[in-house]
Formats: C-alpha cells, structure tokens, sequence
C-alpha cells in the first residue's frame, strides 16, 4: 500500500542539496545525485543529526556532526556497514512526494532489504537466497 506524502515544491529544491523535509512527523532528506532527485531517511544512524543540514560532496551525504559520509545512490555509509533507508520519490506538477510505507536499502551485500510493518512496527527485514525475477521464499528479521 502506498503513503504518498507531499515534502516539496520542485521549484524549492532545483539544487543538489542537502534538502531536509518531513511528513507524517518522519524526517527525510532530499539530494539530487547526477541529475536525480533522491529521498533518504532524514536522520543519521549515528546520533540522530539532521542529514539535511549536512552537505553533499563528490555525490556523498555528509553528517555535518561527526562526518559520516553516505552514498548519494545507494545510502551505503563509506567504511562502515551502516546504510540509509531509501524513500520512492515521484515529481508530479511541480510537486515532491515520497513513499514512507515503501522505504528501500539495497546495501545489505547486494540483497535488497525492506521494511515491513509488523504489529504496528517498522521491521527491517532481508530476502533469502532470492531467485532472480521471482518472489522471495523468505524473509530474515534483521538486528
């Protein structure tokens, strides 16, 4: 089910970035990565800082606290295992919404991982062994 929430007008957010916004009280931030806007969770996994009042150089989020770079593509935090979820973005009429019932990290070793909703609570969660154009079989809760 999508939960297409309004963060922008594109007219606001023409350049590269760091753009922070929320919706639905969840804090994102907006970059534009070679010409694509991208929506990330907005907070950095480390202490919480406002990604959105960092900066982005060479195509990589930076925490403006303690320096934590993350790739603008994929959220992959450089020399760490820490990674971004990932929201879907669509520009219609001049408007940004993204997805927050959709986030996306594709960093967990090439394996795409979701977040599910369980008993009212965002779990991330990993496919197994997923065979290439099919349904995963199963899913791995993870840490």
């Amino acid at each position: 089910m999508s939960n297409w929430s309004f963060v922008a007008r594109s007219e606001d957010v023409v350049e590269d970035g760091p753009h922070h916004v929320s919706a639905g009280g969840v804090d994102a931030v907006l970059i534009r990565v070679d010409g694509e806007l991208r929506a990330f969770e907005g907070l950095c996994p480390h202490q919480g800082a406002l990604l959105g009042e960092g900066e982005l150089v060479d195509g990589q989020l930076v925490c403006r606290n303690h320096r934590w770079c993350f790739d603008g593509k994929s959220g992959e935090r450089d020399g760490g295992p820490q990674c971004l979820q990932r929201y879907p973005l669509r520009e219609t009429d001049g408007r940004v919404q993204i997805d927050l019932a959709a986030a996306v990290s594709t960093c967990f070793l090439g394996v795409e991982a979701v977040y599910v909703t369980l008993c009212d609570k965002r779990v991330p969660v990993r496919v197994i062994n997923p065979d290439a154009g099919r349904a995963p079989s199963d899913l791995e809760r993870l840490p």
